[in-house]
């Protein structure tokens, strides 16, 4: 009987002790992800394999190392290392074979530890033992894991094992799919999302600017104001739109200093991307409000306003090509001629083609051919005619 009681008691302690490890690694992973994505996108190493790693060699940030130096990753001082240091027992022996204190880095932050193992991995004096992990798919987490033990990382022969273990158990390697910009978190107050430190909620099916307002108790002109081409209150959102309900900031505090414009792209669709103001984001580029960037631009995030000498530099000499004209069917070019049915605009402050055209279901092309217009500036008081 007592021998039961015994029993029970460890199998009890041990599922206890399984749960709360269990819960703490589900913490790490939440607080230290988009760290690990940035260093992704930044020094190539896959987030999986560092957040599994992290995760062993800090117990989840609560070893003495984590708690003491900041220090995630067990990186000794070595004969570089200029800042402050830790001296704990590791693995170093004096002569006599008698285990001594070792040096390790002390880091400002965890996160600079995170910083500090890519550096690590990307020494260019140790490209002999690392370099080849970087000519792997990014998202090959197993070819990592191996790579890593054969290029003499740990010393654990199972340190592969225990990696993938963990990859898969946390599903760590969805992380080597995302970008920084992918990488919205849940606000623990009410569901809100997070992009540049600002609320933001994905819009569903069928929502308007004057539901979300209702249900997330925020007045509806705030709604209007932070999202620059939403003005009825009523139209109908695009599903997964990002609507901020909160002002979006003047200057992008992730890591990333440019975007490189994608096919289609306009600027309030990179302002949305990244969580910033529609007007700063025009005046950092040096561009006037209403026009839109190039295929292939660079359009600069944060930092100072480009220089014009900057701005110059930043555009690529093939993208001044004219593009090939628009070839529009018979049936779809507005006969400009037919005034009967007509309907007009006088544009107003904050008027964009684009939200016109969404206001008025027509496009933007449309639009310029109706009223010939060759570039998409708008003057406060034109009119124009929509349809």
């Amino acid at each position: 009987m007592f021998k039961k009681e015994v029993l029970f008691i460890l199998l009890s302690f041990c599922s206890v002790f399984t749960f709360c490890q269990t819960d703490d690694r589900v913490a790490y992973i939440e607080r230290y992800k988009e760290i690990a994505i940035k260093e992704m996108e930044r020094a190539g190493v896959p987030a999986s394999i560092k957040l599994a790693q992290a995760i062993i060699e800090s117990n989840s940030g609560k070893s003495t190392l984590a708690t003491k130096a900041r220090n995630h990753f067990g990186m000794k001082c070595g004969t570089a290392w200029k800042g402050e240091k830790y001296y704990h027992k590791d693995d170093d022996y004096d002569a006599a074979g008698n285990l001594i204190k070792s040096c390790f880095r002390v880091f400002s932050s965890p996160e600079a530890s995170f910083i500090a193992h890519s550096q690590f991995l990307r020494d260019p004096k140790k490209a002999y033992r690392y370099g080849r992990l970087f000519r792997l798919d990014i998202k090959d987490y197993e070819g990592w894991a191996y790579g890593l033990k054969e290029a003499g990382y740990a010393t654990n022969p199972k340190y592969p094992q225990i990696l993938l273990r963990i990859i898969e158990q946390y599903n760590l390697y969805e992380y080597d799919n995302m970008t920084s910009i992918d990488l919205v978190t849940n606000d623990m107050k009410g569901g809100f999302r997070r992009i540049n430190d600002v609320k933001v909620i994905i819009a569903e099916e069928g929502a308007t600017p004057a539901s979300l307002a209702d249900k997330y108790n925020v007045p509806l002109k705030c709604v209007i104001k932070y999202n620059e081409e939403i003005g009825n209150p009523n139209e109908k959102l695009e599903k997964n739109e990002r609507v901020y309900i909160q002002q979006k900031r003047g200057s992008y505090r992730g890591k990333k200093t440019y975007h490189f414009v994608k096919p289609g792209e306009r600027m309030y669709d990179i302002a949305q991307m990244y969580g910033l103001r529609l007007d700063k984001l025009y005046k950092k580029n040096r561009m006037q409000y209403g026009t839109e960037p190039k295929e292939a631009e660079r359009i600069k995030l944060r930092g100072r306003k480009v220089s014009k000498y900057e701005k110059i530099k930043l555009r690529n000499p093939a993208e001044d090509i004219a593009p090939p004209p628009v070839i529009v069917p018979e049936d779809e070019v507005p006969d400009t001629n037919d005034t009967s049915n007509a309907v007009y605009h006088t544009v107003v402050a904050g008027d964009t083609l684009y939200q016109l055209s969404r206001k008025y279901d027509t496009t933007v092309d449309q639009i310029m051919k109706l009223n010939n217009m060759t570039d998409v500036a708008l003057t406060i008081g034109q009119r124009l005619r929509m349809k």
